[in-house]
């Protein structure tokens, strides 16, 4: 048709990798909430366009060595990685919050990762206290590319 742009549907190229970031003692709300959002996104669209592939991989990363994550109020979060594990870049690059933070804010190594992964993410962000304590101690994103 004249005039008109044919536009590719999200899910037709790879699946865009959503990551999570929580430290130990994180709100359990700031990692749960939003992650489940990006999967019934992935869910519903795929109800919607059975021919098509996931438009979203969701992943938990653990700001430790631990495959898991405990929260603040004692449930721990499965199925975790951790972010030594990361392979590749992700699409977006979410920090959770809560009172864990201020420690994992204080490793190196982690500050490190977090600084050239925030780099190679499209976009990053932060959940509730993710940023004011943490990613401002490693200093990444530019204001422009800061999911709000």
């Amino acid at each position: 048709m004249q005039g008109t742009q044919s536009r590719m549907p999200l899910a037709e190229a790879s699946p865009k990798t959503i990551v999570f970031l929580a430290a130990p003692d994180t709100q359990i709300l700031d990692v749960g909430g939003p992650y489940q959002i990006f999967v019934r996104a992935a869910e519903i669209y795929i109800r919607e366009n059975r021919s098509r592939k996931m438009p979203y991989e969701v992943q938990l990363l653990s700001c430790t060595s631990q495959r898991s994550v405990e929260t603040n109020c004692g449930l721990v979060l499965a199925k975790a990685e951790s972010f030594c594990n990361l392979k590749g870049a992700s699409d977006t690059l979410l920090v959770a919050g809560g009172r864990g933070v201020e420690a994992a804010a204080r490793n190196q190594e982690l500050l490190v990762w977090l600084r050239k992964n925030s780099r190679r993410a499209r976009r990053i962000g932060s959940i509730c206290t993710g940023r004011g304590n943490f990613c401002a101690r490693s200093s990444v994103g530019g204001a422009s590319r800061r999911a709000k």
